[in-house]
């Protein structure tokens, strides 16, 4: 097979309007792809996630048909809508089915319930149909009928499908654990030519960013209470240190209502792509206390920006964070991460010159391992070799 041969289908259950990890990913890879030989189309439902239908955005899906991508939605049953999962109606069954018999290889953005056995269906509809299933969300979550899914059904559909890409450790060897082969781990990347640092940093105020969506996933409740914490133990300290929060969602009442007694703490709310940059050039340090990430992209974005990490003991950041240039603390522990910030402030007030160093070195390995360019070679090698198995 020649690099011209390949057409690949990547689909997504959830809709690009999301604005979720999943369509930014997709937006990096999908043009890189096509100029590396394979030529992508992406086709999504049109299921929002209830977290996510007072935030929907079409930038993502004209990001993509802008970089030459054919994007479309098929239909998702209404009435699952009100149980929060994207089940297909029967003719985007047959829709999908048709596009993965039309197409050398399918991506499969596997998460939600029920999508592992919407593309099994499919799968075996369609005949020689090639599907690699991918992990962008974490295998186990909070809720307990997910996770018993998880174990008594996807585990064994997981195992109809071709090969497997996962972004982290852990899951590879869950996946390895279950008796999958062809199980690739390819982390995430980043955009270095996008996300820079700054020629000098000016760290005579001691500066943390926060940037993510504000919910109990991504964990503005823990940092609020280091916030907290720092205050009560170590006051002189925590009056020198200046806070930056970004993003929406369903804490954010509890984030304004925060920062209203506090004059070293402001809410952002929603910023530009182009605010954003300049947030992790110039913050001296980014949090991102997550309760859970497959991967971890704001961390690595800050990272490509010069900017040091202090982030939670858990599969997606463990995996690519280290001690020279970053902090992992024990998750959901707000007196940790309050450690680990105070940790930093010392040492960025004792050692200037180190703590800058903390930040070249995140930048070097951000260009040296986890490029965009890097990444997306890394996938297309992975799906043409599953292309030619069959």
């Amino acid at each position: 097979m020649t690099d011209e041969e390949l057409s690949l289908l990547m689909y997504s259950p959830l809709s690009l309007t999301m604005g979720a990890g999943g369509d930014r990913w997709l937006i990096e890879v999908a043009p890189r792809l096509l100029r590396s030989g394979v030529r992508p189309t992406v086709v999504a439902s049109d299921f929002v996630a209830r977290s996510y239908c007072k935030s929907t955005t079409p930038w993502f899906v004209k990001q993509l048909r802008k970089d030459g991508i054919t994007y479309k939605e098929i239909p998702s049953m209404k009435i699952f809508h009100r149980m929060n999962l994207p089940a297909l109606k029967t003719k985007a069954l047959k829709e999908l089915t048709r596009l993965m018999q039309s197409h050398d290889v399918t991506y499969f953005m596997n998460a939600y319930a029920l999508q592992d056995l919407t593309v099994w269906i499919a799968k075996n509809l369609s005949g020689k149909a090639r599907v690699i299933s991918s992990q962008h969300s974490t295998i186990f979550q909070e809720g307990y009928l997910h996770n018993l899914y998880i174990r008594l059904v996807t585990k064994r559909l997981l195992r109809v499908f071709d090969a497997y890409h996962v972004l982290n450790n852990e899951d590879s060897t869950i996946y390895r654990s279950w008796g999958l082969r062809n199980v690739h781990m390819i982390p995430n990347g980043v955009d270095t030519k996008r996300f820079t640092p700054l020629v000098q940093k000016d760290l005579s105020e001691f500066t943390v960013f926060f940037v993510g969506r504000l919910d109990y996933q991504k964990g503005i409740d823990i940092i609020l209470g280091a916030i907290e914490e720092l205050e009560a133990s170590e006051p002189e300290i925590a009056s020198q240190i200046v806070y930056k929060i970004c993003g929406t969602g369903p804490m954010g009442q509890m984030v304004e209502k925060f920062t209203e007694s506090r004059s070293n703490v402001t809410y952002l709310g929603y910023v530009s792509d182009e605010e954003l940059l300049q947030h992790y050039r110039s913050a001296s340090l980014c949090l991102m206390p997550s309760r859970r990430e497959t991967f971890g992209l704001v961390a690595m974005e800050a990272m490509a920006s010069g900017t040091p990490v202090l982030v939670t003991d858990i599969p997606g950041p463990r995996t690519f964070v280290r001690n020279d240039f970053g902090l992992i603390v024990p998750p959901e522990d707000p007196h940790s991460l309050a450690n680990g910030i105070s940790r930093l402030f010392r040492l960025c007030r004792d050692n200037p010159d180190e703590f800058a160093s903390m930040g070249h070195r995140a930048r070097n390995v951000c260009v040296k391992e986890y490029d965009w360019n890097i990444v997306a070679h890394k996938l297309s090698v992975m799906m043409k070799r599953t292309a030619e198995v069959g």
